[in-house]
Formats: C-alpha cells, sequence, structure tokens
C-alpha cells in the first residue's frame, strides 16, 4: 500500500489552476518579440560555423538533407510546444508540459535536463563568439590570453583560460537583470541585423553560385547515407532555441494564442534561412574548400567579394550575441517555475519588484555559464547538451499523447471555464424570461442539454486511460529497439541478417500494434487554439525521430548523461519530493458542474418597470 502511495506521488501531475493575471511579471511582449526570442535561439553559430563545417567534414552539400531530417524532428516537437502553450500560459516550457501531462518526477528529469541545456547553451555560444573574434583578430586575441595567463595542462578544461567569454557571459546577464524591456529592445536590434545580413548571404550568394558543385552524386553526398545521419544529429544543434519562446509565457500578451504563433513563425522563418544558406554556400565552392571556423565568409573571399566578409562577420557575432541573450533569458525564468513548484530551492522564486526579474536566478545561471565558458572546452560538452534537449522534446511529445487519454483533463484554466458555463447559463436564463415575460410565475427547467460542454467533459475512463499509458510505455520500448537496431545497421552494414532483420520486424510489428491500439481509445473533449494534428501519429514519429538521433551520440556522453541525471534524482528525493507545492496541496474534490435544477423565477413589484411601480400608466 505504502509503494502504491510512493508511485502515486512521484506521477501526480500539476493542477493547472493559474490564471493569466497572476503573474509577477510584466506582460509587454507581442508576437514579434517572442518571434524575435525563438529566432535568436535558432538562428546562432549554427548558421555561420556549423553548417559549413559539416559539409567539409561529415556530408559534403548532402548536409541538406541531413538538416531537412533535423528540421522534421524539430517541426515536430516546434508542434507540440505549440499546443501545450495554448493550454498553459505558465512559464517553464517543456518542464511544465511534461509536469501537466506525465507527472512530477518526469518533469523535474525535464527540467533538470533543460536548466543543463540552457546553461550549458549560454557558455558554448560564448566559446563559439570568442573564437570567431579571435579568427578575425587574427589570433591575437588568445595569443594574449597565452602570454597573460599561459596554457594549462589539465586534460578537462581548455588550453589556456577564456576571459573574453566569460566577459560576454557577463555583459549579457547585466542587459538580462536590466528588466524584460531593456533586454527585448537589445534582443530584437540583433535578431533583425541577423535576418538582414542572412538575406544578403542568401542573394548575394545566389549570384555566385555553381550548379556543378552539386552535378554528380559523388560531389553532392561523398560520404553517403552514413555522412548524411551522422551529420543529422549534428544539425540537430541548430534547431535548439525555439523551447525558449514558452519560457516567456508569463511575460507575453495573451500567450494562449501569441505564444504557438510565435513558436511556428520562428521555425518556419528559421527553416528558410538554413536552407537558403545552406543551399548557396555549398555552390559556391567546393565542399572540401570551406574553411572550418568562418566558411561563409571564406566562401564570399574566394569568390572576389572581398568587402562582403566583413558584412558576414558582423552577421555572425550578432547571431552568436542574439543566441547568448536568450539562453540568458530563458534559463533564470526555468529555474523560477522549477522553484515555484518547489522542485529546487525556494530562493530563485524572489522577483525584483522595479525590474520584474528573478534576479537570484538570473545571477546563479549567468555564474554558471560563465564559469564554464572560462575554464572547460565547451566542444566535448555540446554532445550532452544536445542529448539533454531531445530528451525534453521526446517528453513532451509522449505528454501530448497521454493528454489526449487522460479522464479529465484538470489543467484546463477554472476562470476561463467558470466564465464560459456563467455566461452561457444567464443566456438560457434571459431567452427564458423573455419568453415568459407576461407569467406572474415561471419555472426555467434547465436541463443537461441546455448546459454549455466545456472542455472539461472527457469521455475516457480509468481503464481506458491505464490501458493508454501501458500502451505508449511498450511502443517507446519497442521503438528504442528500432532505433538500435538500425544504428547497428548503419554503423556496420554486414550485420544485416536474418537474425537482426527478424527483431527489428517483431519490434516495428509492436510499435504498429500499439498506435492500433491507441488509435481506438476514448479521448477527452479538450479544445484549444491549436492542437497538433493526427495524434498519436505525429507525435509518435517525433517520439521515434528524437529516439534515433540519441542513439547517434558517443558513449563518453551517455555516460555525462547519466551521472548528471543520477546526481539530480538526489537532488529532488533529498529535496524537491519533500517540498513539492503539488504534493503539499490538499487533495480536493474534483470540479464537477451539475445542471441546474428548476428555478422559479416569480414576478414580483422589484420586477415592474418604474413606471408601473410608480402608478405611472
Amino acid at each position: 500500500m505504502y509503494g502504491y502511495k510512493f508511485i502515486e506521488s512521484l506521477t501526480r501531475r500539476k493542477t493547472d489552476d493559474f490564471a493569466q493575471s497572476d503573474t509577477p511579471f510584466k506582460r509587454c511582449m507581442n508576437v514579434f518579440d517572442l518571434t524575435a526570442l525563438g529566432i535568436g535561439g535558432l538562428i546562432d553559430a549554427g548558421l555561420y560555423v556549423v553548417i559549413g563545417q559539416l559539409a567539409h567534414s561529415v556530408a559534403g552539400p548532402a548536409v541538406i538533407v541531413s538538416f531537412l531530417i533535423a528540421a522534421v524532428a524539430s517541426l515536430l516537437a516546434g508542434m507540440n510546444y505549440a499546443e501545450f502553450s495554448s493550454r498553459v500560459s505558465r512559464s517553464g516550457s517543456g518542464y511544465i508540459y511534461t509536469y501537466v501531462g506525465m507527472g512530477e518526477i518526469w518533469a523535474f528529469v525535464t527540467g533538470w535536463c533543460m536548466i543543463t541545456e540552457y546553461v550549458l547553451s549560454a557558455a558554448s555560444l560564448a566559446s563559439a563568439c570568442s573564437e570567431y573574434i579571435n579568427f578575425l583578430s587574427n589570433g591575437s586575441v588568445y595569443k594574449f590570453f597565452e602570454d597573460s595567463f599561459g596554457l594549462w595542462q589539465a586534460p578537462a578544461l581548455s588550453e589556456l583560460p577564456d576571459l573574453l567569454a566569460f566577459t560576454l557571459v557577463f555583459l549579457a546577464t547585466m542587459i538580462i537583470c536590466l528588466g524584460v524591456k531593456e533586454s527585448k529592445t537589445v534582443l530584437d536590434v540583433t535578431v533583425f541585423a541577423n535576418l538582414l545580413i542572412a538575406t544578403f548571404v542568401i542573394f548575394a550568394g545566389a549570384y555566385h553560385a555553381n550548379t556543378y558543385n552539386w552535378s554528380t552524386l559523388e560531389k553532392f553526398a561523398p560520404y553517403g547515407w552514413t555522412g548524411i545521419f551522422t551529420a543529422a544529429s549534428s544539425c540537430f544543434y541548430c534547431f535548439i532555441g525555439f523551447d525558449t519562446i514558452p519560457s516567456a509565457s508569463e511575460e507575453a500578451v495573451n500567450p494562449k494564442v501569441s505564444v504557438p504563433l510565435a513558436i511556428l513563425l520562428s521555425l518556419g522563418i528559421s527553416l528558410f534561412v538554413y536552407i537558403g544558406v545552406i543551399v548557396v554556400l555549398t555552390m559556391m565552392v567546393p565542399y572540401y574548400q570551406l574553411k572550418d571556423l568562418a566558411p561563409v565568409a571564406a566562401a564570399f573571399a574566394k569568390s572576389g567579394f572581398a568587402a562582403s566578409t566583413y558584412i558576414v562577420s558582423v552577421g555572425a557575432l550578432c547571431a552568436m550575441l542574439s543566441s547568448l541573450l536568450a539562453a540568458c533569458f530563458a534559463t533564470p525564468r526555468l529555474i523560477y517555475a522549477v522553484a515555484y513548484d518547489g522542485l529546487i530551492f525556494g530562493c530563485f522564486t524572489k522577483i525584483n519588484k522595479d525590474r520584474q526579474v528573478p534576479l537570484r536566478a538570473v545571477a546563479v545561471s549567468g555564474v554558471l555559464s560563465a564559469l564554464l565558458a572560462f575554464l572547460f572546452n565547451m566542444q566535448q560538452l555540446v554532445e550532452m547538451m544536445a542529448i539533454m534537449t531531445l530528451i525534453t522534446y521526446t517528453m513532451v511529445s509522449i505528454s501530448v499523447i497521454l493528454t489526449r487519454y487522460q479522464k479529465n483533463p484538470q489543467w484546463v484554466c477554472y476562470e476561463e471555464q467558470l466564465l464560459e458555463r456563467t455566461q452561457s447559463w444567464l443566456r438560457t436564463l434571459l431567452k427564458k424570461r423573455r419568453r415568459g415575460k407576461n407569467d406572474n410565475y415561471k419555472k426555467l427547467p434547465l436541463s443537461e442539454s441546455d448546459s454549455v460542454t466545456t472542455t472539461c467533459h472527457a469521455s475516457p475512463s480509468e481503464c481506458s486511460n491505464t490501458i493508454a499509458n501501458v500502451t505508449v510505455f511498450v511502443m517507446i520500448l519497442s521503438m528504442f529497439a528500432v532505433c538500435v537496431y538500425l544504428r547497428t545497421w548503419m554503423t556496420n552494414s554486414e550485420n544485416i541478417d536474418a537474425f537482426t532483420i527478424f527483431p527489428v520486424a517483431l519490434y516495428s510489428s509492436i510499435t504498429i500494434a500499439c498506435l492500433i491500439v491507441l488509435l481506438f481509445q476514448p479521448r477527452n473533449s479538450a479544445t484549444f487554439s491549436f492542437m497538433v494534428p493526427c495524434v498519436p501519429l505525429l507525435p509518435s514519429l517525433s517520439i521515434f525521430i528524437n529516439t534515433f538521433l540519441m542513439t547517434l551520440f558517443q558513449t563518453h556522453t551517455y555516460i555525462k548523461c547519466t551521472i548528471w541525471i543520477t546526481i539530480g534524482m538526489f537532488v529532488y528525493f533529498l529535496y524537491g519530493y519533500h517540498n513539492s507545492i503539488e504534493g503539499k496541496r490538499p487533495k480536493s474534490v474534483e470540479l464537477e458542474f451539475e445542471p441546474l435544477p428548476s428555478i422559479p423565477v416569480t414576478q414580483t413589484d422589484a420586477n415592474l418597470p418604474l413606471k408601473k411601480r410608480n402608478g405611472d400608466k
């Protein structure tokens, strides 16, 4: 009995009784600001550095195929985020969505991974920006650091302390501390400059493009399918960042509309920009001539347009700085959301009244990112950041499926329910009253059909909900098995034989059977401004792609990830489990709306018009 209660407490779901007006933050971000925040997180060093490196060393011009694979995974994840952001108007992004859909312990794992992702993202972006500035200075910046501090011999640390990266994180943190208005203004300016220069790169590069570099299969895909799929996991890094938008839900104007719209807009714009730059870059020069650190600038230099290299360099710096600002903006709000629920230390819930910013969370996240950028070689941690993101996207996809089959979706805002039902009842009452205005006495029966049907009405039962949960669990296990075998085939095609084909066919059949079972399970009637179509098919496809991409990482990445999540579990069981706000919430009777009984309405003197009460005719 105790074991059952313990497991039940670990999987308790968040009850969203949060009203849009109940926030200590200032709601001042519109769709434009939120879209700029998403684009700032999406278009970063990946545009000016990563895609050129992948084309040079991993996939060749076929990196565009790798990018499209990663884009599909991100677009599917983006739709899942858009649905939840139209349901829940709280900050917390994937963390709060997992809390609503899967339960507390899974939400903590998601939040722990997301905090790690954002902190590492800020540090890696600062390091990339530092390296780019050093490249533009012909190495004089790092030469100065080497002369001042000397080289470090520790294998886990970087070769020299990166004081420039530390300074960049510090400046970004100071901008975030000024307040949301100031930080979003700086972000809007840098994102606009970045998009302007990216547009220049696409059109100017198209003028110098040569289709000869794509003319044969050997030139287009020199590394084959192995290179394409290997590059896909790295291309996914380019699409990390749109999940910063829901972190600003409590600062958004009309978040249940503006946040999902901004997610889809930022993904669409970023996809267009990335594809355009990839095409012109790999057509301007042969893939093997692309330089590692500044491939876009180097390609324009080879084309004879020397002035464009400076324009591209400015765009690259704007991209990295805007992405750094987006990461520094999102991290403290995520920390605040987790602390608000009692799962980490409550001191991070303090909001500065003047700036309306969680200054303690800003300071802690800024210090962590700055120290990581200053001390460590961030290239060793980029894969860990990517796998943390994939875990988060997978959790949100699972949550979208599970919430469709919940018996009572409690995350519908209660104030909206009450408003809708009250307005409907008053309209019905007024209509009945007008029909009987000449009667001295009239009963107004309000049957169940007269009352408005709310999104809280759910047809699934406890049994069907349990079946759906178990089916999703089995489906994920079978998907993981299929992905492991596919990964083995990709690295060693000689292993493809009857003994490996049979288990792949078996696990694939189990996955398909699970989808069929889910299709026949009853769903609740909850509706929102945006909902993922073709559930459970599209979220399941998202889970499969994310799982497959996770199998492409190196073994040491899994070891680091496992160790870090284990540390997080210690934090949860020693602190979060005992201080959870949801755990302390008294179990209340579930809010239900019963049909109103017949209400007698008597024609009294008080109901008469004023003239009749005064004796006038």
